[in-house]
């Protein structure tokens, strides 16, 4: 779970019934590390997924205010910042792949079927 405002990740163990700090520094800034030399600016929500590869649980947090995703292994905890890519060039409203320029778009919405 995301504790917002204190810049931190926090796990809530309900075998335990206790809530710790997972990571984050407390600061409000971006720095890729491990678990508590981490840095957040108000991370809001959290998503994960089993890497089957790395036998390890991927999370990802929603870092608000630093406008990026985060990503740590949940047994490395090491915290890094997956760069992004293929996201959609668009020009008057149609979009298409993160390779293709302006005029191929022009050029392939002349041939589109209406």
């Amino acid at each position: 779970m995301t504790d917002t405002y204190n810049h931190k990740v926090k796990v809530v163990d309900p075998f335990r019934n206790e809530i710790f700090s997972w990571l984050g520094n407390g600061k409000n800034k971006l720095a890729d590390e491990t678990t508590f030399k981490s840095s957040f600016n108000e991370p809001s929500g959290v998503s994960s997924l089993y890497d089957e590869a790395r036998r390890d649980v991927k999370v990802y947090i929603c870092d608000t205010n630093n406008h990026c995703i985060r990503r740590v292994y949940y047994d490395q905890g090491v915290v890094d910042t997956p760069r992004i890519i293929g996201i959609p060039q668009c020009v008057s409203g149609e979009c298409a792949p993160f390779d293709q320029t302006d005029s191929e778009i022009e050029a392939n919405k002349d041939t589109q079927i209406q």
